[in-house]
Parts: C-alpha cells; structure tokens; sequence
C-alpha cells in the first residue's frame, strides 16, 4: 500500500460489523476502501475496457474511465490526477454502457479544485461509498478539499445506496460568473428512473437538485437519507415561468434534516418544490433532527416569478418536438394559459393517424414509453387546454421521433 493509501486509511475507512440501509448512517469510518488491504498504485488515468470485469484493490492516481457493460469495481482509491482547467469527474462512466457497479470506493480528489467533480454517468448503481476530501472535522480546510458536485445522474437508472457524500465550495468559479461553486450532493439535469436510498450529504449547496435542462427528469426516489449544512437541501427547478416541466413521479419518504446551525434561518428550505413538480409527489415522514425548525416551512412551494394569468381564450403550447430512444419514457408537459392561469384541464390526441398510445398523468405530465424500433418513426401529438367551462383551446402540435435504443 503507498504511502497516500496509509494516510487515508486511517481517515475514512475503517468499517462496523454490521450495515443496515436505511438505518445506519453512512459516515467516513463506514463507507469507503476498507482498512488494511493492499493496493496496487495506478499512475495516471485508468481505462476500464473489458466488460464483466471486475476491478478492486488499486489505488488510481489519476481518473477512472469506465466504457464496457457490466464491470464492478471496489475497494478502490480515485484521486483525480492533476488539476485541469477544464471540469473533470474522478469517475466518469460512458453514458452508453450498462450494469455498472461501484462499490467501497474512496473518491477523493488529490488536487481539490473549482474543477474537481465525483461521479457522472447512467445505469450505474454506487453503494457504501465515501465522495469528499481528506480534511477532518475540525480542520481548517474540512469541506474546502473534496469535490464540487459528488453524484451527477446522466440519462437514465442510477441508483445510490449508504453512500457518504461530503462537497466543498471554492470561493472562485467562473461558470458561477466568479462567485463562489455551486456545490451540490446530487444534481440531475434530465432522465428517468433514480434512486438514493440510505446516504448522507453534507453539501454546500444543495443535497439534491433536479434541474430538467437537458431533459424533462421523470421518476426519482429519495428515501431514508441525512441531509446536513445545504443553504436548500432538496429542490426542483426551474420555475413554471422558466419552462420549468416538473418532475412526474416523484418520491421525498423517510428523510432526515439538520440545519447547517443552530439558527433556524440557517437552512432556508429542507424541501423547495416548485408548485407544478408538487403536484402528485409522494412526500411524507419526513423529519427534522435536534428539534431545529426551519423558517420558513420545511417543504416550501416556490412561486417567484410571474405565473400564467387567467385569460378567457386558452391557449396551448405542447413544447419543442423530441427525440427519444427505445424504451425511455417520453413526456408531453403541457403549457399555456387558461381562465385558471395554467392549465387545469387539458388532453393529448394523436394527430397523424396512427394506433393510440396510452398515457399515464403525474402532475402537468402525461408519459408514455418509447417503443423499441430498429428505423426511426414519428408520432405527431396534438395538445388541446381546457377552461372550467369548457372552451377549448387551438390545438397546438410536438413531434416524438422514437429512434432505435441506444
């Protein structure tokens, strides 16, 4: 074991005899490489290329790379490799490939920096893994030496379990125009079907932010996990006024809350929810730790912004045409106006001609799932709105072009 191996040892990796999910809180001393194993010292960045493999026991200077189905890695250190002026993830997983597995892993970066990010990629599940820096409680660079984001969720089917996420915010960023990093647990930009489950975040941001701008973000579980320090520990964004679609299918059950202080202003939200991504959640039990009481009130409904007005024609908009591959879901988000402001009653028709398809409804989303297809078809939808008495509005049309599965 290398040096760098026997300094972090004794920091975050020595291990309980027993782990409950959901129960034990995952903390630096249960999550992570285990103690006293012997690791084999990569230089430079590592290429995972051989699909099934599986890959332990190596302390990776540089960055891990994974680009074949099906490779397990544990009980690995990822430090990063040198400082770059570009963003890096220490781990990044090709979005194409499948069955990754992630496991007793130590990720931390080696030269902590604005662009030093953890982990990005799809179909891939992380457990029992410690994301963060070297630094203690108690020291002085504790939470400025880790990464800026720990997870990034890509696409589609990522799943973390008793993961130990700690971010460090850099006072200089320039993609946060030169003030200080957003540094977030989790963020999600687009795709469907995620779960964390049993995970601690001690973030300097946001625990988790769902932030659909690459695409719309459907189905996301986060149940029984420690949410500590986050100026908003939860939150869906953007705004309805933004083009903000909401998050169909969306599960907050079990969770824990501290503020970052013992000022109840510390945290301005545990759960910041815009009005429309409320709408059918499933958001219960849901408690606060220590007896700290956030102000204002633990699951907020953000209505900043200017709101669609009630207006006396309707009016619909049913979005920007999309591309979809086989077997994701595929979301028509309503728009418009109607005598309630938005939209309270609307449907979907099919316009070209074709077999209907069926629709599921959460909140302003109705959903389908994308056929498997080996030539790429289209299907043009027809989206009409409703006013409380009736009227209908101009249709208005998006095309979905189902494309062959990635």
């Amino acid at each position: 074991m290398g040096l760098h191996s026997r300094r972090l040892t004794r920091a975050i990796t020595k291990k309980p005899t027993a782990f409950i999910l959901g129960i034990t809180e995952p903390t630096r001393s249960n999550t992570g490489c285990i103690a006293g194993l012997t690791l084999t010292n990569i230089t430079g960045d590592y290429y995972a290329t051989t699909p099934g493999a599986v890959i332990e026991k190596l302390d990776i200077n540089g960055r891990l790379l994974i680009r074949a189905n099906n490779i397990t890695v544990r009980n690995c250190i990822i430090r990063g490799g040198a400082d770059t002026t570009i963003n890096r993830f220490l781990i990044e997983i090709q979005s194409t490939v499948t069955g990754t597995v992630l496991e007793f892993l130590t990720i931390i970066p080696e030269y902590p920096s604005v662009h030093a990010y953890g982990v990005k990629g799809a179909n891939y599940t992380i457990r029992r893994c410690f994301i963060g820096g070297k630094a203690l409680l108690g020291e002085a660079n504790y939470l400025k030496d880790g990464p800026v984001d720990a997870l990034n969720f890509d696409i589609a089917n990522c799943v973390a379990e008793g993961c130990c996420l700690e971010t460090s915010q850099y006072p200089v960023d320039p993609v946060q125009g030169g003030g200080p990093s957003h540094s977030d647990g989790l963020q999600v930009s687009g795709g469907s079907t995620y779960r964390i489950i049993g995970c601690s975040l001690n973030t300097q941001s946001q625990g988790i932010v769902l932030t659909p701008y690459a695409s719309h973000i459907v189905g996301i579980e986060v149940i029984q996990n420690w949410f500590y320090g986050a100026f908003t520990q939860f939150s869906s964004w953007p705004r309805w006024d933004e083009g903000g679609p909401g998050i169909p299918l969306l599960t907050i059950v079990g969770n824990r809350f501290r503020a970052k202080g013992p000022n109840p202003t510390d945290v301005q939200h545990n759960i910041l929810l815009t009005p429309e991504s409320n709408i059918g959640a499933d958001i219960r039990d849901n408690v606060l730790l220590d007896g700290v009481t956030p102000t204002p009130v633990t699951i907020a409904a953000n209505n900043q912004g200017t709101l669609p007005t009630a207006v006396t024609t309707p009016v619909a908009n049913a979005g920007p045409d999309q591309i979809v591959p086989g077997n994701r879901r595929v979301v028509l988000m309503v728009r418009g106006q109607t005598d309630t402001g938005i939209p309270q009653r609307w449907r979907w028709e099919r316009a070209d001609g074709g077999s209907a398809i069926a629709l599921t409804r959460s909140g302003y989303a109705d959903y389908y799932v994308a056929p498997d297809v080996s030539v790429s078809e289209t299907v043009t939808w027809r989206l009409i709105t409703t006013t409380t008495g009736g009227v209908d509005s101009t249709p208005d049309t998006c095309v979905i072009t189902h494309t062959p599965r990635i």
